[in-house]
């Protein structure tokens, strides 16, 4: 950076006003990177201006309310008393945006300050990352202010709420034309549906009347554009045939999400034809609280599983199926995934309350036992047996590394198992451990050294410690034992 670059961004930060436009548009806590600045310029940033902001209350507000408390107009600042805070744009390189669902008081605002302030067209030269929110579909006012955005140096976009197919279609292209280097996209397609809903039904759609308006719009050629694409979510419009072969045939597409269309509309094809050198470089595969008959026929689709090396499953909460009549619908599920999917180190899978048995059962064992696995996280109950439970489930992951069991707790000897049989293992999550049976005596087995010591340090976390009698000098004095 040149001196007289830097003095300019000197001059940028000492503007107060210029935080208050960054700080008053970070609305959610968790945005803790919405505007990333370059680690260069911070040598001359005031005490305000941070890499990572979180939790910052607005300094002055750029531009008055409309109305004053009294009910009077408060007058808008002049063009002349704006600050230049374009000089900061070539440094912004993620930013998010959103209606007024999201941004209740200052949206507007906004959109009429941007244009001179931040001029998108020519100055940011350093976005990455573009996040819009929203509660509905994007509107065609709403594409044209964000066409400016769409610069070169785009490699992620984040569009909520379900797109209209013709807008959406004008989106992709606008992205695809613009923005060739794009590596990670999230988009929700509108899915036509053929029947409306009464109360208590789901809404459908025939296949034929989704695979017409999705031609009528091109929305297979549109995807097609996006030869770099390494991360994709979407929801279940990815299924149409089309749509679906086309992603197959995406050279770096190592990531996709599928989740739940927003209306809960259901679109069932016949089946699924993907040629044997398809999704080639499809690495990791989530499929989130999408129906049990869609989960039950992907699994099913060894080009799409044979390269996986990550899988997650979250199956969905409600009984919207006759699948959840079947006792062993998801360890069928798993027996497939596992079947084919032959490379995976990580599983994330989520099971119900009435499947705890099938799950721990050696058949399901078995299933764990015949993959490389480094990371495991499961969502189930606690069966009444938990610590020989336990106990063969640590036997069939002697390798694991990460291991999160969110509704289930264990007892002292069954965390002294794990320092012993998965001595890889260096992060343990569970929703409780029961210290109450620990034999805290100086003699006590409890307290003996483990034969075999963990290679590595040892996270635990957990949401209760269960100890009526042990101090937390006895607790803490046994976990170092166990784990080092």
């Amino acid at each position: 950076m040149s001196t007289c670059q830097r003095s300019a961004a000197e001059r940028v930060f000492q503007i107060i006003e210029l935080a208050s436009l960054i700080c008053s548009h970070l609305r959610r806590q968790e945005s803790a990177i919405l505007l990333r600045v370059c680690s260069s310029l911070f040598l001359a940033a005031r005490s305000f201006v941070w890499k990572k902001l979180l939790n910052v209350t607005p300094l002055i507000p750029l531009i008055p309310e409309r109305h004053r408390n009294d009910g009077t107009k408060a007058k808008l600042l002049n063009r002349d008393d704006i600050p230049r805070l374009y000089l900061y744009s070539p440094f912004i390189e993620v930013l998010e945006l959103g209606d007024l669902h999201y941004y209740p008081r200052s949206d507007r605002k906004f959109w009429r300050i941007l244009p001179r302030i931040l001029r998108p067209a020519e100055a940011l030269s350093g976005l990455r990352f573009l996040r819009w929110f929203s509660t509905d579909p994007i509107r065609e006012r709403e594409l044209n202010r964000l066409r400016p955005f769409f610069v070169a140096t785009l490699r992620g976009v984040y569009f909520s709420g379900q797109q209209n197919l013709a807008l959406a279609s004008g989106l992709l292209q606008a992205l695809s034309l613009n923005c060739p280097s794009i590596k990670d996209m999230k988009i929700d397609l509108e899915v036509p549906t053929s029947h409306v809903a009464q109360e208590g039904e789901n809404a459908s759609a025939h296949p034929k009347d989704v695979a017409s308006a999705y031609t009528e719009a091109c929305i297979p050629e549109r995807l097609e554009q996006f030869r770099n694409l390494g991360s994709l979510s979407i929801n279940q419009a990815v299924l149409e045939p089309r749509v679906l072969r086309t992603l197959s045939e995406l050279p770096h597409l190592r990531k996709l999400t599928i989740y739940p269309n927003r209306e809960a509309d259901m679109v069932l094809y016949p089946d699924y034809v993907l040629s044997g050198d398809c999704f080639l470089a499809l690495q990791s595969l989530a499929l989130e609280h999408v129906d049990p008959y869609i989960i039950n026929d992907l699994c099913t689709l060894t080009p799409l599983l044979r390269n996986l090396t990550s899988a997650s499953i979250w199956f969905e909460a409600e009984d919207r199926s006759a699948f959840w009549d079947q006792p062993s619908f998801k360890v069928n599920v798993l027996r497939e995934l596992t079947g084919r999917a032959r490379q995976l180190t990580h599983l994330d899978i989520s099971m119900g309350s009435d499947d705890e048995e099938a799950w721990w059962s050696q058949s399901a064992l078995n299933m764990l036992r015949s993959l490389p696995l480094r990371r495991l996280m499961i969502h189930i109950a606690t069966p009444d047996d938990y610590e020989n439970a336990f106990s063969d489930l640590l036997d069939a992951i002697p390798d694991i590394e990460e291991l999160q069991i969110a509704q289930a707790g264990l007892s002292s000897r069954s965390l002294r198992q794990a320092a012993i049989k998965v001595p890889k293992l260096r992060y343990l999550q569970v929703y409780a451990i029961d210290f109450d049976d620990l034999d805290t005596r100086p003699t006590s087995k409890d307290f003996s050294k483990p034969t075999i010591q963990p290679q590595t340090p040892l996270l635990i976390e957990c949401d209760d410690l269960f100890s009526s009698r042990n101090s937390p000098e006895n607790l803490a004095r046994l976990v170092k034992r166990y784990f080092g």
